[in-house]
């Protein structure tokens, strides 16, 4: 870095200027603080990323496809195409949503599972008791059936 003959501090990449470099950086600031340096700076390094790096690309890629889509209001636009449809992520979302809903189905399985018990007296609390009988730390009960569910309420 071109530190100046006269004391100055390292000269801008962009501009030429002299510059005071942030302290937090020290030696690797490259430019000055003017905004337009900064954003050509900023702009030449995601360029240069952009080509030797495939899996920034394909993310800055995803990214967009996204910010397009939620800006279009999930609608195709002009020149997607026939069937274009929503990015990849809105079709991972679609598989955890139904990982979720079975996850539900199974806790709803257990519940009922441990109310349809005879001669327990506490049926619905059964399975979110401690030994001395309280309730077990982050389980709360639901509406007025008096059974819990692990981790708050469930609405």
């Amino acid at each position: 870095m071109d530190t100046g003959s006269c004391g100055h501090g390292p000269r801008c990449l962009i501009c030429g200027r002299f510059f005071t470099p942030d302290p937090r950086l020290g030696e690797r600031q490259k430019c000055c603080g003017r905004t337009e340096c900064r954003q050509e700076y900023k702009n030449g390094w995601q360029k240069a990323k952009y080509r030797r790096d495939g899996e920034f690309r394909e993310a800055a890629k995803s990214r967009v496809r996204r910010w397009r889509w939620n800006r279009r209001g999930g609608r195709p636009g002009k020149g997607s195409g026939s069937g274009a449809g929503p990015p990849a992520a809105a079709v991972d979302l679609a598989r955890v949503s139904g990982s979720v809903a079975l996850l539900e189905q199974t806790l709803a399985g257990l519940l009922s599972h441990s109310t349809e018990r005879k001669g327990d007296e506490r049926k619905g609390d059964s399975l979110f008791l401690n030994k001395g009988g309280a309730r077990a730390a982050g389980c709360q009960e639901l509406g007025g059936n008096g059974s819990t569910f692990a981790g708050g309420t469930r609405e």
